[in-house]
């Protein structure tokens, strides 16, 4: 079965909401506000184990993230889901990225990997 995806056109002037967090991520003085809300997006959206929780504990986007570890967003978003498996380097890249141990972000990884396929 092959699903397809159609997106609604574009209004003119508008830009995706992708690009507008881009572009507040790439603004200093808005950049310490951005990391203290994604740690407390951790705190009450995602379990504390969970790889996206350690990512925002950290402040960092997934974008900002993907880019430590030579990775694309979307591929880390993958990760994340559970839809994805890291080879061993990546998630090493992960925890060097995050400042974790290796054995944490394994678990994390782990962990909703198991959730996606029970």
């Amino acid at each position: 079965m092959e699903v397809s995806v159609v997106h609604p056109p574009q209004r003119p002037g508008w830009r995706a909401m992708s690009e507008r967090i881009a572009e507040l991520d790439q603004d200093p003085r808005r950049a310490k506000a951005w990391a203290e809300a994604r740690r407390k997006m951790a705190e009450e959206l995602y379990p504390s184990h969970s790889l996206a929780a350690l990512r925002l504990k950290k402040g960092l986007s997934q974008t900002e993230l993907a880019r430590r570890i030579g990775a694309s967003q979307s591929w880390l978003s993958r990760i994340e889901a559970g839809t994805d498996i890291p080879s061993h380097p990546t998630v090493v890249k992960l925890a060097k990225a995050l400042e974790e141990e290796l054995q944490a972000v394994s678990d994390a990884i782990m962990e909703k990997i198991g959730a996606h396929h029970d």
